[in-house]
């Protein structure tokens, strides 16, 4: 029950040792994109995947003009710059350290699985920020995994947000429903596997995350029929929206729009029976913003033309009727409401 960081190493043409490790969390290197904003991979931080094909990185870290140590003295400090390239030595350091603070953490409340290493490489992975652009200078916004930058960039304070929810209620419980927008949890899976229920609404976006160990020989061989998960995300109505049966890696990590409201069901099934297998799972959901009526996570002019088209219109429902004042008409209290998030934008799906 150990946490690995692992480095992505730099220049090779695929991720090979360390980082190809199983069980750790493996780092990619960011470079600057403006000053003291980390938004693309650095041109020689390691690319996915692994040698037999395995989703990695797993996530990146800044790694341009780091502040750390230096020999001359105990007290002295250098701002090491290493230019676009994204030396992932430099970049692992904040894995470690976003693991440890979260540990830290876990350590200070009651809950007992809240350190796992399954639940905090679940937390960190999940609440990773996917609008990173690729070596290239590439948007890589709405793919859930690039071989570049992984799952995307870390995120501290998310991932402590997602552990969090252990001050409140605990993490959620399987064959429970919760009202959460974001928590974990931790269990091991049974033979007939586990389902997790969540209650969410149209718009929304859900993010969950699930990973579980290997189990490595002592000659650094997996096992010869590896113990898998597969995780798939019901509708209310039964509809399958979401199914992956992965053979290779040992995490899955979804992020989709809903189109519903209605209680969603996270099912997790064993690929390969393992008894006494555990699993950590962390899972998010992301509001719209107000006013972003074409979903495209910046409330601007395209948002404006649904609005006027609506002027004035009265009907129940009307998804331009912002503010409850009644009258389920599109009036200027709508566009008063609306105006408040003039040019918002969600960072993690929209670059402006």
């Amino acid at each position: 029950d150990v946490i690995f960081a692992n480095p992505a190493g730099n220049t090779t043409t695929e991720i090979d040792v360390i980082g190809d490790a199983y069980n750790g969390i493996t780092t990619g290197g960011l470079r600057f994109t403006d000053p003291d904003v980390y938004g693309q991979v650095g041109t020689l931080s390691s690319s996915g995947p692994t040698n037999d094909d395995r989703e990695k990185p797993d996530i990146v870290c800044p790694s341009q003009s780091q502040k750390m140590p230096y020999a001359t003295s105990s007290t002295a400090w250098s701002n090491y710059s290493t230019n676009d390239y994204g030396w992932t030595s430099f970049a692992v350091p904040h894995t470690g350290g976003v693991a440890a603070l979260l540990l830290n953490y876990a350590d200070s409340t009651v809950e007992s699985d809240d350190g796992r290493s399954e639940v905090i490489k679940a937390v960190i992975v999940n609440s990773a920020l996917p609008n990173i652009d690729d070596k290239a200078g590439n948007p890589t916004t709405m793919q859930t995994f690039d071989e570049d930058r992984g799952y995307g960039r870390i995120d501290a304070l998310r991932a402590y947000e997602t552990l969090n929810e252990t001050l409140t209620t605990g993490k959620i419980t399987k064959g429970s429903t919760t009202t959460k927008q974001m928590g974990w949890a931790y269990d091991v899976l049974p033979s007939g596997g586990d389902s997790y229920f969540i209650t969410a609404y149209k718009d929304q976006r859900l993010i969950v995350t699930v990973t579980w160990h290997r189990y490595m020989s002592s000659s650094y061989s997996t096992e010869n029929s590896p113990f898998g998960i597969n995780l798939t995300v019901e509708d209310q109505g039964n509809n399958v929206i979401f199914s992956e049966t992965d053979t290779l890696n040992n995490l899955e990590k979804v992020d989709i729009l809903l189109t519903s409201d209605g209680i969603y069901e996270i099912k997790l099934d064993k690929i390969n029976f393992r008894s006494g297998r555990d699993y950590g799972l962390a899972f998010e959901l992301v509001d719209p913003i107000p006013g972003d009526f074409d979903l495209d996570y910046v409330v601007d002019e395209g948002d404006l033309a649904y609005l006027t088209s609506d002027w004035l219109t009265t009907a129940i429902g009307l998804q331009t009727d912002l503010y409850d004042d009644g009258s389920n008409t599109v009036n200027l209290s709508d566009f008063a409401e609306f105006s408040k998030y003039w040019l918002i934008y969600d960072p993690a799906y929209y670059s402006p």
